[in-house]
């Protein structure tokens, strides 16, 4: 549960007017906060007995850890697939969305569900084993008749490959169907867009490429070329394209995940109509 507090802890000479309790230890005293500070990267531990701050400071990075740690993850996944299925990059039964849990098991939609129509019931829980590049029913799986998604075996490459990765998001948008035809190679370059530090391409006029995958009506070989080119050469953005088929992105989080899709989309967006107009995208 998170509480909220409106408080200002004046004696550390720090203004905090919104505070969000990620933990309480009932038996000390002692509150952990995600402190509302200008960046909102940090979670600042408080001694309530004299009320001093800061004796450890947590990146942003190990906060979003801890939340998924203490959250269930279907309910941000329903969200943000009825949020896609509105924006006509999840229609009918397209796309998947998984979300990985400390004990490297992950949550991943159910084959043959409206994504604009989830419940918690509409999701798979899978293991992973990383050596043997084996996924299977988690022993926690309720006994239903519900398959995981056909592309699991992307998000098992996925997390296979990326240690930090707790999200990956799958969608068929027409932009990326699109955009995936401008070239026959497998590399799609992107344009030098602002919008590229959203995936954390932080240089000046940067010259990126988004891999692109054949598709396969067998997806495991999709999944086998993917991690075979990713261990090779790992990719400069968390997002791949399959030809004719759609975006994968994946995050350190839920919350980043959507924001990489978002962005990748945008791009998509650009790409097509620069096209339409007849602007190169250099």
């Amino acid at each position: 549960m998170i509480w909220c507090f409106i408080s200002r802890f004046l004696e550390a000479d720090l203004v905090l007017d919104t505070i969000y309790a990620i933990d309480v230890d009932i038996g000390g005293d002692c509150l952990h906060i995600q402190s509302g500070f200008e960046s909102d990267t940090e979670l600042v531990s408080f001694d309530m007995r004299d009320r001093l701050p800061a004796i450890e400071l947590i990146s942003c990075e190990l906060l979003e850890k801890f939340t998924l740690m203490h959250t269930e993850p279907r309910p941000t996944l329903i969200a943000a697939a009825s949020h896609f299925y509105q924006r006509g990059w999840m229609m009918g039964t397209a796309g998947n969305l998984s979300a990985r849990m400390p004990d490297g098991s992950f949550w991943i939609t159910a084959s043959g569900c409206p994504k604009g129509q989830l419940t918690t019931n509409d999701f798979v829980h899978m293991t992973l084993n990383t050596g043997k590049g084996e996924v299977c029913f988690a022993p926690t799986q309720p006994h239903s008749d519900s398959r995981p998604s056909s592309e699991t075996s992307i998000h098992a490459a996925i997390y296979a490959l990326f240690p930090d990765a707790h999200a990956c998001y799958h969608v068929h948008s027409i932009e990326s169907n699109l955009v995936s035809r401008f070239v026959s190679g497998g590399a799609l370059p992107l344009p030098p867009l602002e919008m590229l530090k959203g995936l954390e391409v932080w240089e000046e006029k940067p010259q990126v490429a988004m891999p692109v995958f054949t598709n396969y009506l067998e997806v495991p070989r999709i999944a086998r070329e993917i991690s075979a080119r990713f261990k090779i050469m790992t990719p400069l953005v968390p997002a791949l394209l399959i030809r004719d088929h759609g975006v994968t992105v994946w995050a350190s989080s839920l919350e980043r995940a959507n924001n990489y899709l978002e962005v990748t989309e945008y791009i998509f967006r650009y790409m097509v109509a620069a096209r339409k107009i007849g602007m190169g995208l250099g």
